[in-house]
């Protein structure tokens, strides 16, 4: 059931990765492919006869991190509805948790930086993009961006997004350090041999709302959005967790009608 949840997600998409895939093609042709044909060492250089629209999207990128998140600079700011100038020490307070966050950001370790890019280029480019905020129990978030090639999102009935899935591959190497003895045979058997290690096998991550949770407990299972890792190939429901916020950011910067 959720393997088809998630293709429904992507046939729902789908109509719409050709005219993403014009765009691709003169401004982000290093991008991963809307057809799903990657190949290792391949370009999508063919339709480039000028670096002008390259060029023009990456500056557009850059300007906007400058202006909304420019690392070292203080651009972000805590406050509460009611807060004064009496308040000596909960402004103190807000001024030393806002000190972490920007220290989290300028991290090297968060990745923050890196994913902004990616993130500001398909939003300029596609009208759409993610960041997959990855929170881990005693360290601090890492920021990775979801290139829209490899995405699927459904709205709620408030028009937030409430359901994404990434789709991605995996060597057989790479998956069974992570998920061990419940990934399907065959998955396990190629990282056995030394000659098929290396192959690669299709993976989704689906994170969805509940329609019914319980906030009064902390377990994975009562929070608000359910984590599922699928193997594709294989058919198989790897782990699951949950996330009392979103940890998907999905931006669109403009939408077409009820399309999501």
């Amino acid at each position: 059931a959720l393997i088809a949840a998630t293709d429904a997600l992507f046939a729902e998409k789908r109509p719409w990765e050709a005219q993403w895939t014009q765009v691709q093609q003169y401004a982000l042709p290093d991008g991963p492919d809307f057809n799903r044909q990657d190949i290792a060492g391949q370009t999508n250089r063919d339709l480039i006869v000028s670096g002008a629209g390259e060029t023009m999207l990456e500056e557009a990128a850059d300007g906007l991190i400058g202006l909304a998140c420019q690392p070292g600079t203080r651009w972000m700011g805590l406050s509460v509805p009611g807060l004064d100038e009496t308040m000596h020490d909960e402004r103190v307070w807000l001024e030393q948790v806002n000190d972490v966050m920007l220290a989290v950001y300028d991290a090297p370790r968060s990745r923050f930086i890196q994913a902004m890019k990616g993130f500001a280029l398909e939003w300029l480019g596609f009208g759409t993009a993610c960041l997959f905020v990855n929170g881990r129990p005693g360290d601090m978030p890492i920021y990775e961006h979801r290139p829209l090639a490899e995405i699927a999102i459904s709205e709620g009935e408030g028009g937030f997004v409430d359901e994404t899935v990434w789709e991605f591959e995996w060597t057989a190497k790479k998956a069974v350090a992570r998920w061990g003895s419940a990934l399907p045979e065959a998955i396990r058997k190629a990282a056995d041999d030394p000659a098929q290690r290396q192959n690669k096998f299709k993976f989704r991550h689906y994170v969805y709302e509940r329609r019914e949770h319980d906030g009064t407990k902390y377990d994975a299972v009562s929070r608000r959005f359910r984590e599922c890792w699928l193997a594709v190939d294989g058919k198989a429901l790897l782990q699951e967790g949950g996330f009392f916020t979103n940890p998907y950011i999905v931006a669109r910067c403009g939408k077409r009608g009820s399309h999501a």
